[in-house]
């Protein structure tokens, strides 16, 4: 049984995931496709809106056949951790092929930049410095570097947010050694159809998971057609408001009790976001700020986007530091695969995964204790992740009631999806 990977947060699952997983099964040849996808937190810098086991039933219903949790210490990090920790899991579950979304056919090109990334060769280590020294901020001097190293190389492909993130993976599995060895992982990018990650409109095929956030936070319509495998009343059901009263006191009190040498010791907090921060409290402005949306904005600066502000305040919040999280980011550590869902397909690799001795958790009041001790670290961190997401978001009711409360959604089984069930095979 051929096997391919895709790694995502299905925050919520809808139409276009649908089309991904139908378009990787059909273009790998592959009889499951296994999910890496987010936990309790999300590479944005929050809390993921709906609970992670309707995400991932949604998904299997759609098409998919295993989901993976993809633990904080991966998921809520910067977009390299992210995509190290996703692909850290998803070789350690046996996939034969890896599938992502891109927004132009150019593999070839994206394979050249990951593989320079990835190694980064003296050539190109001296052309990064020489930008460096020159003035330029560091995403302008890695472009200027590769243009140097690379002049063949369309970098064009560096403007698109899930090109971007593509060569992340890339460069992940070339330093995984599945890329560029005498082995090779086999990969089958897929081009998004319909509206780009930032677009508003529903006018196209399919709509984003942000379009259909927005919409529910707004209580406006117009997504329910996007929705191939739930009902618009369950991700109503489901869907958890995010409490700014809850976020900004606790956030306010670990910036006034940690000193700046204290707050530089967690990820994001250079480029001068944790004096930016500090002042910002001295000065009131913090505590004028409505919305964490509202501080968000007066932090950021040329050097300080807004999801790695997100980041950087959910780490702080969350106490998850440097020293931390960088034994998971080490070549030795090998994830532990916890099952959220399964189809029967994904039982099939399940029994294989398990016959083969991978730290599999599916029955997590046994299972755990078989863990080493960095992957039962990893899996605390997730269990106050969860704590993290019931304190900042709304109390929820039907379909993600069954979900909530601290340390619930770690308590629980895989949830089986009958063929019967599922609309997308």
């Amino acid at each position: 049984m051929k096997s391919v990977g895709i790694i995502a947060e299905y925050n919520p699952f809808h139409s276009g995931h649908a089309y991904q997983i139908q378009e990787a099964k059909r273009r790998s040849g592959a009889d499951c496709a296994v999910i890496a996808m987010s936990g309790a937190l999300v590479q944005r810098g929050m809390p993921a809106s709906f609970p992670k086991r309707f995400r991932a039933v949604q998904a299997v219903r759609g098409g998919a056949d295993l989901v993976l949790e993809l633990p904080c210490v991966y998921s809520s990090q910067s977009a390299e951790a992210f995509a190290s920790g996703a692909v850290k899991t998803l070789l350690q579950s046996g996939v034969d092929a890896l599938s992502f979304g891109v927004e132009t056919d150019s593999l070839n090109e994206m394979k050249r930049v990951a593989r320079i990334l990835a190694f980064e060769p003296d050539s190109y280590q001296e052309a990064l410095q020489s930008a460096l020294k020159e003035g330029l901020k560091y995403p302008a001097a890695r472009v200027s570097a590769l243009k140097k190293v690379s002049p063949e190389t369309d970098l064009s492909i560096l403007e698109s947010p899930n090109n971007i993130l593509a060569i992340e993976y890339l460069k992940a599995l070339y330093r995984e050694g599945a890329l560029g060895g005498e082995k090779e992982i086999e990969i089958y990018p897929v081009r998004r159809a319909g509206s780009g990650y930032h677009e508003k409109g529903y006018e196209k095929v399919h709509a984003s998971a942000s379009q259909i956030r927005s919409s529910l936070y707004e209580e406006k319509a117009g997504y329910e057609a996007y929705l191939d495998t739930t009902r618009p009343e369950d991700l109503k059901d489901a869907f958890m408001r995010f409490q700014d009263d809850a976020f900004l006191p606790v956030l306010a009190s670990r910036v006034m009790t940690l000193s700046l040498e204290e707050l530089g010791l967690y990820p994001g907090m250079g480029s001068g976001l944790k004096e930016r921060l500090r002042e910002s409290v001295r000065s009131g402005e913090f505590f004028r700020q409505p919305t964490l949306d509202a501080l968000v904005k007066s932090l950021m600066s040329k050097n300080l986007t807004e999801s790695s502000i997100r980041r950087a305040l959910l780490n702080l919040v969350m106490d998850l530091s440097d020293m931390q999280l960088r034994p998971f980011r080490a070549p030795f550590y090998e994830p532990y695969l916890r099952v959220l869902s399964m189809s029967d397909a994904g039982r099939k690799h399940l029994r294989k995964l398990k016959e083969s001795e991978v730290p599999v958790v599916s029955n997590p009041g046994l299972d755990f204790e078989r863990l080493a001790p960095l992957q039962k670290t990893a899996w605390e961190m997730e269990d106050r992740a969860c704590a993290m997401q019931a304190l900042l978001l709304s109390p929820p009711g039907g379909a993600a009631a069954q979900d909530y409360g601290p340390g619930s959604q770690m308590r629980l089984t895989p949830v089986y999806v009958t063929e019967k069930e599922r609309i997308n095979r």
